[in-house]
């Protein structure tokens, strides 16, 4: 048997009073690097990727010069060990705003 007082861990709480609990989303920080550029910062991407076994070879040459990565990049990326058939690899994160 354990004999419980709420005013153990609330001294100053009274019967009828009430706790309530609110939480505040936090923001990150961002990382700079010494001449201000960012290095990580806050924002939306969206993720460019291939599925494993589905990239053609004629689309290899214009997707490498899209992503501006050369293709043996992207051949690693999906000859990578954990890599299966019908997985999506992702190859690099591009900005909302990046029109090009």
């Amino acid at each position: 048997f354990v004999d419980w007082n709420t005013g153990f861990i609330f001294p100053k709480l009274k019967e009828g009073d009430k706790i309530s609990l609110s939480t505040t989303q936090a923001k990150r920080g961002e990382i700079l690097d010494r001449f201000g550029n960012s290095l990580a910062a806050n924002g939306q991407v969206y993720e460019v990727g291939v599925v494993a076994g589905k990239l053609d070879n004629s689309v290899l040459e214009p997707l490498s010069k899209l992503l501006k990565m050369p293709p043996e990049q992207i051949t690693k990326a999906l000859d990578a060990s954990w890599v299966k058939p019908g997985m999506f690899v992702p190859l690099k994160k591009v900005a909302m705003d990046d029109k090009e």
